[in-house]
């Protein structure tokens, strides 16, 4: 059975995490994580590990944090794009001096207004390297996680393999060692 693309593209819940995998590459660029706006209790103590985190209320709260990761919701907030909402957010938290440095993930998603944004000159253009991940990511779903445990069981005939390429955006002094860091795993530009 494939996995609809709704499922890997929802946010009705947070309910999809980045593996650890990937976290391990975060956390070798910015050490400790200060704060995921965007995640909920079992992905921050099972994934993320952050020294805080926002459930639902990520848009609407100050970010002061050394380090940011944000995995944005993939909905539609109003008209637009999560994605691209939340990146802004980041972006404008970063220029605030309100987070050091960030690496967000997102879908590889050229085309799409959000991301072409990114990519010109203007407020919202972002100002650090990105990654394209040669692999596609197996995102965990909180409900496969045995929180007895800390092991995960993918169901049978179930996918949770991104249907896109990811990008890791990065912002902040470390530039070099993003570079190094995720250069191993995708095309940093």
């Amino acid at each position: 059975m494939k996995q609809s693309m709704e499922a890997l593209t929802s946010s009705k819940s947070n309910n999809w995490c980045t593996p650890t995998k990937w976290l391990d590459l975060v956390r070798d660029v910015i050490g400790d994580i200060d704060l995921d706006p965007a995640s909920n209790d079992l992905a921050n103590r099972y994934f993320v590990n952050a020294k805080r985190f926002y459930d639902e209320d990520g848009l609407d709260l100050p970010w002061n944090a050394r380090s940011v990761f944000l995995n944005p919701p993939y909905n539609k907030i109003g008209n637009r794009s999560g994605a691209g909402t939340w990146l802004e957010k980041l972006l404008h938290e970063h220029q605030s001096g309100h987070c050091n440095e960030a690496i967000a993930l997102s879908k590889t998603a050229p085309g799409y207004s959000w991301w072409d944004d990114l990519f010109h000159e203007g407020p919202q253009a972002w100002q650090g390297p990105m990654c394209i991940t040669r692999d596609r990511i197996s995102f965990v779903h909180l409900s496969w996680l045995n929180q007895a445990d800390g092991t995960i069981t993918v169901p049978k005939g179930k996918s949770n393999k991104s249907k896109s390429a990811s990008s890791f955006w990065y912002v902040g002094p470390h530039t070099n060692r993003f570079f190094e860091v995720f250069g191993s795993v995708g095309t940093v530009i």
